[in-house]
C-alpha cells in the first residue's frame, strides 16, 4: 500500500509580531510541523503497524520546510518530497491542491492521501476536499481515529458536534482529513532523528512536476490577502 501524507509548514503562531504602521507580519521562529498534519501522520504511521506500506511525505515551501520531510522520516515516514519554486509562494488551497495532485501524480498509484482537516494559520480545511475532487475519489473529513483498514477499504470515526463519533467506510483510493489532537503522535529516538537528518529529499520545482505557473501560486490563487492589521483595542 502506498500513503502519501501532506504537510503544511506554519508560522510558530506563538512567535509572531505585526507591524502596526505597516501592517507586515514578522515571523520570530523558524515555520513548524500544523499540528494536524503531525496527528495525520501519526494516522498513516498507525496504518503501517498493522500493513505493509510506504509512506510518502509531501510539503510545499521553501529549503527550510525540508526540515519537515526529516522529522517525519524519523518518525517513520519512508521518504520526503519538498516542492519548492517562487511560482508556488503565497498560493491559497485552490493553488496549492494543484501544485499538491501534480506532484501526487508524478510519485505514481496511490492508495491513501492523509492530511490534517485543517491549518492553524488559516482554519480553511479545503486541501483534503479538493484533492479528493481532482482525483475523483471518496473522503472522509474530521477523522478521530483508525477503525480498521484492508487493501481495499478503510473504517474511520469521524467526529462531529461536541464528542460524538461517527463509523464511516471508504473505499480505497481515498482521502482521510485528520483532526487535530486525533491521537498522541509518537517522539522518534535520538538515533531515527540522527538517521533521518543525512536522509536525501526529494526536491522538485513547477518544472519538474509539468506545472501550469498562472495556476499556482498568488496568480492561480482564489483568495487574496490584500491588507493585514492589528485591531484597534476595544475598551
Amino acid at each position: 500500500m502506498k500513503i502519501i501524507v501532506l504537510l503544511k509548514p506554519i508560522p510558530d503562531l506563538n512567535n509572531i509580531k505585526i507591524s502596526k504602521g505597516r501592517g507586515l507580519v514578522f515571523e520570530l521562529n523558524p515555520r513548524i510541523m500544523n499540528p494536524a498534519d503531525r496527528n495525520a501522520l501519526e494516522f498513516a504511521l498507525t496504518v503501517k503497524d498493522k500493513i505493509t506500506c510506504e509512506i510518502t511525505a509531501i510539503t510545499l515551501g521553501d529549503e527550510k520546510a525540508g526540515s519537515l520531510l526529516k522529522e517525519a522520516i524519523a518518525m517513520g515516514a519512508d521518504k520526503g518530497a519538498l516542492l519548492d519554486d517562487a511560482a508556488f509562494t503565497d498560493g491559497d488551497e485552490l493553488a496549492n491542491a494543484y501544485v499538491l495532485s501534480l506532484a501526487i501524480k508524478k510519485l505514481g498509484s496511490f492508495d491513501l492521501i492523509v492530511c490534517g482537516n485543517s491549518a492553524e494559520d488559516d482554519s480553511i480545511g479545503e486541501i483534503g476536499p479538493r484533492l479528493a475532487e481532482i482525483f475523483d475519489i471518496e473522503q472522509a473529513t474530521f477523522v478521530a481515529a483508525l477503525n480498521s483498514i484492508t487493501e481495499k477499504k478503510v473504517s474511520v470515526d469521524r467526529r462531529f458536534g461536541s464528542d460524538k463519533l461517527s463509523d464511516v467506510e471508504i473505499v480505497l483510493s481515498a482521502v482521510v482529513a485528520v483532526a487535530k489532537d486525533a491521537n498522541k503522535p509518537r517522539v522518534p529516538s535520538a538515533i531515527k532523528i540522527m538517521k533521518a537528518a543525512k536522509a536525501e529529499i526529494i526536491k522538485w520545482s513547477a518544472k519538474d512536476i509539468s506545472a501550469d505557473t498562472v495556476k499556482c501560486g498568488v496568480s492561480g490563487s482564489a483568495v487574496k490577502i490584500v491588507n493585514t492589521f492589528v485591531p484597534e483595542e476595544v475598551l
